[in-house]
């Protein structure tokens, strides 16, 4: 009888210890499944957050760029209006023969007159 009982003993201990940890396997896999659904519930608001970020960006890109041409033709528009501009200086020194100085001042006594 006392074989019987110490095998009976040994087989309730071995049956505790695997419910415990049958138990404790269980509860890790409740709370690994409820730390994923955490994951894709954050997956998803940042896959959005991305998209909406990447479309900003690309907007600003775009913006830049067409900054980036607009003041390329500006400094283009500037250019030829200064070589405009001098041409004419030019063209007008070789008609009355002053220089740029001289027709400044005729300029400036001119307005200060009709002042």
């Amino acid at each position: 009888m006392l074989i019987f009982r110490d095998t009976f003993e040994r087989l309730r201990k071995e049956r505790d210890f695997h419910k415990i940890h049958h138990n404790r396997v269980q509860s890790e896999k409740g709370i690994l499944n409820q730390n994923l659904d955490k994951l894709k519930g954050l997956h998803i608001q940042y896959e959005k957050k991305y998209t909406e970020l990447e479309r900003k960006y690309e907007r600003a890109m775009k913006e830049k760029m067409l900054l980036k041409l607009e003041k390329e033709k500006l400094v283009k528009s500037n250019s030829n209006l200064e070589f405009t501009k001098k041409n004419l200086e030019d063209k007008i020194t070789k008609e009355f023969g002053e220089s740029d100085e001289e027709i400044r001042s005729r300029t400036r006594s001119q307005m200060s007159k009709s002042k």
